[in-house]
């Protein structure tokens, strides 16, 4: 055999060697594509056949090799998952998720929905909120659950018509009574209007002034037992006591939004807000801050007027109208938002009032998380008596604390009025239940900062005449 080469114009004839052929290997096949070769089927190549490769590692050539994973039960859809319940698989099984961050992974818990349906209380516990309907009668449990608080997979319900303040363990059947405390033995008379989780391990009740002062009840979430209760005592200011009053926690002190006057007759009420800050829990060494940026109550009704921000700064807003107090006393006075820094009022103002051209008062108010709060804004001409305000009256609007900001939402008009908790914000998200007087009752998700549109409408409760007093997270 010859082989030949042209250099330049030369033609030069060789003889080949028989070293240019190639070596051949073993290949062995490769038909679950997973990299692994099956020791029992080979061939001899020079070059890597299709569907082969060079290693004999499966030992099962029908199922591919993967390194496989811890995956964790998630059974509420929180994205949370059990670290007690897990699987291994290559990939992710439906209802496991890759993090075991769950304190609390039960079915049928993850949400709090209180409500009155033609009358009559009611709660539940569900995992959804965003499709579908809740039919919480007949499927959800008799009573009022507004003004309650929920942690560590127990929910803490404000019993007032009982007298209790009642523990139940939440189960994937609905909540189990587990526990109560008599309120009568926290305090004399033995009924209280507010709760909260105090951040401190406790659940802190509190309620308004009378006689003795105002009853308040500090209860370790741990042993379920009172660790403090007693009465408030609030000082005299110019001669005018407090009326009403809630508060917020932060760290050692406690801030008691309130509005003063003539406690015989609720008239010559203080031209300014005050808020009383104590030591906490001992209740002690009170400390009156004054702001003259408005006048009227900054205790809030149904919910807390007062609420801590992610930095520690306290916002609250006041309440003018009315029909609140059966006189006009303070009615001309703005809406504001105020804020209370390093320990006292400073001279930040947020002017609801000016953003509007007509007289208008807040009825709750809730903060939602990165500078944003929501309001229930009620224009006065809508509402000449009580009555007017379970109408459909309120509008929902977007207050941005930082930019001073108020942006309407073009949410159906509602009753916002009687919805004692709200509490339920997931990411950037916050859940707000919108109850149509006469018509149907939805919950909205709303974009947090998402501004007049930035909402989806979810799931709507079946029944007629409901109105949703308590939404909240039990997570």
């Amino acid at each position: 055999m010859f082989c030949c080469c042209l250099m330049a114009t030369t033609l030069v004839f060789m003889a080949c060697s028989d070293d240019d052929g190639c070596t051949e290997t073993t290949w062995y096949a490769d038909t679950d594509n997973d990299g692994l070769g099956n020791p029992a089927s080979s061939t001899s190549a020079c070059e890597q056949p299709d569907g082969y490769v060079s290693n004999s590692d499966d030992e099962d050539d029908t199922v591919a090799y993967c390194e496989t994973s811890t995956w964790y039960e998630d059974a509420d859809g929180d994205g949370l998952g059990n670290g007690d319940v897990s699987q291994e698989a290559c990939d992710q099984p439906d209802g496991y998720v890759a993090n075991a961050n769950d304190e609390f992974d039960v079915a049928n818990t993850r949400y709090t929905v209180s409500a009155e349906v033609d009358g009559e209380s009611y709660f539940i516990t569900i995992d959804e909120l965003m499709s579908g309907s809740i039919s919480i009668v007949g499927n959800g449990s008799e009573g009022f659950a507004g003004i309650a608080a929920s942690t560590g997979g127990y929910l803490y319900i404000l019993n007032n018509t009982e007298g209790l303040l009642d523990k139940f363990e939440l189960t994937e059947n609905g909540p189990v009574k587990e526990d109560a405390i008599s309120l009568s033995a926290l305090t004399a008379g033995g009924f209280f209007r507010y709760i909260q989780l105090d951040g401190q391990g406790n659940i802190l009740l509190l309620s308004n002034p009378g006689d003795s002062g105002a009853p308040y009840a500090i209860v370790d979430i741990e042993t379920f037992a009172a660790t403090s209760s007693g009465f408030v005592t609030f000082p005299t200011i110019d001669g005018k006591d407090n009326l009403w009053s809630n508060a917020v926690v932060q760290g050692n002190e406690i801030y008691f939004g309130t509005v003063y006057g003539d406690a015989a007759t609720w008239t010559e009420l203080t031209d300014s807000l005050v808020t009383i800050k104590f030591d906490y829990p001992a209740m002690t060494n009170p400390v009156a801050l004054v702001s003259t940026a408005s006048a009227g109550m900054v205790a809030g009704y149904r919910t807390n007027g007062s609420f801590v921000t992610e930095n520690g700064d306290i916002y609250q807003y006041n309440m003018t109208s009315e029909l609140w107090y059966e006189h006009d006393e303070v009615a001309d006075k703005p809406s504001v938002f105020v804020r209370i820094k390093d320990g006292d009022y400073d001279d930040y103002v947020l002017d609801v009032s000016a953003e509007f051209d007509e007289p208008i008062a807040i009825w709750n108010a809730w903060y939602a998380g990165n500078g944003i709060a929501y309001a229930n804004v009620v224009r006065v001409a809508d509402t000449p008596e009580w009555g007017d305000l379970l109408q459909n009256t309120g509008t929902l609007v977007e207050i941005n604390l930082e930019t001073k900001s108020v942006t309407e939402l073009n949410l159906p008009k509602a009753t916002f009025r009687d919805i004692f908790t709200l509490g339920l914000i997931e990411g950037d998200k916050f859940y707000v239940p919108v109850s149509i007087t006469g018509g149907e009752a939805n919950i909205y998700e709303i974009t947090i900062g998402g501004g007049a549109d930035g909402f989806t409408k979810g799931a709507s409760l079946d029944g007629s005449n409901v109105s949703i007093n308590g939404l909240f997270s039990n997570q």
